[in-house]
């Protein structure tokens, strides 16, 4: 493994020193791998001692050679820290992205099936299957909303400490508990039998669907303002960097530009309303629906990723002035 005889004396004297008998392949065999601090000794050796071809080599061996052998390990540390380092509101915005993700899969679907077509070029046979996806992403869209928004409230309630805080936190969060089960009730029974709902043939009674969602799209604004306005008391506490504060602004926009989406979503719920051609002008509520929710998770998701950011951006300066050096130089040769 080494290049000539002056590296091998410390793996010599590792395997002698660590008293391991050389009478015997598997008496070795279990002194060198049940021996931590004789391996930590060996591999300090050969890391500093061998090239990385033979360093390659020496490891594939000792592997093979201590395969049977029980090892330390503290994977199981690391996953635990990785799984409890995520606090309630990374939980709960996990979750919401999960479900945003089988809402979008379930919009993939309704594509195929024919959603964006005009009513008449979608074939009948697909009519049913289209109004049981819209169906289910309508309970969808009241889950992701309401879970991503508590995620806020949970966040802030870990960032700000105020009593006051907290207590307005905890009522947002009972708010968003009661609208989550009266809104999933509200669409999920709409009619009476709930196949009605997809099932055309099927005579029922049903409630004024276009009502359930304005209702819902006001609430949704009114819940937007809340987020934004809420945090603003702390935050004017605090003593922060001006960079900090462009930080915490560019946040504000985004949570703002969430309020708008939900603006122009309920534009297009009210032009829908009037609409015979649902397969078509539907089209735009869910695009706006979906820009939505985007908008609300990465909100709540910005701040847990600001460190991240932090280390991006000057790794994205660095390369940019490696680029520019480099185009000069180029620039220079030519010239």
């Amino acid at each position: 493994l080494a290049n000539n005889t002056s590296q091998l004396p410390c793996v010599l004297e590792g395997v002698f020193g660590g008293g391991c008998p050389t009478t015997d392949v598997k008496l070795v065999e279990d002194c060198i791998c049940t021996n931590n601090t004789l391996m930590s000794g060996l591999s300090t050796c050969v890391q500093s001692s061998c090239r990385f071809s033979d360093q390659v080599t020496a490891g594939t061996l000792l592997m093979s050679m201590c395969a049977a052998y029980p090892k330390e390990s503290r994977v199981n540390d690391v996953r635990t820290v990785a799984i409890v380092a995520l606090v309630l509101d990374d939980w709960t915005a996990i979750f919401a992205t999960i479900i945003l993700l089988g809402g979008a899969g379930m919009e993939l679907a309704s594509a195929e099936l024919g959603f964006g077509r005009h009513f008449w070029d979608v074939p009948v046979t697909r009519a049913s299957r289209l109004l049981q996806i819209f169906y289910t992403v309508e309970i969808f869209y009241t889950w992701i909303k309401l879970i991503a928004k508590a995620s806020i409230l949970l966040l802030y309630m870990r960032v700000f400490t105020a009593r006051w805080f907290k207590f307005a936190c905890y009522s947002c969060l009972a708010y968003c508990c009661v609208s989550l089960t009266v809104f999933t009730f509200v669409i999920a029974f709409q009619c009476t039998p709930v196949e009605a709902i997809w099932n055309r043939f099927v005579t029922g009674s049903c409630l004024n669907v276009n009502a359930i969602g304005y209702s819902g799209a006001i609430l949704s604004v009114v819940e937007d303002v809340v987020l934004i306005v809420l945090p603003i008391p702390e935050l004017r506490k605090l003593q922060i960097s001006g960079r900090k504060r462009i930080g915490v602004g560019l946040m504000f926009a985004l949570a703002s530009f969430a309020t708008v989406t939900s603006l122009v979503r309920l534009k297009y719920l009210v032009q829908f309303a009037q609409s015979f051609d649902s397969t078509f002008d539907n089209v735009d509520t869910i695009v706006w629906s979906m820009i939505e929710l985007t908008c609300i998770i990465v909100c709540g998701s910005l701040p847990p990723l600001r460190p991240w950011f932090g280390k991006l951006i000057p790794s994205i300066e660095t390369f940019k002035s490696m680029s520019w050096a480099g185009s000069r130089s180029r620039s220079r040769s030519k010239s």
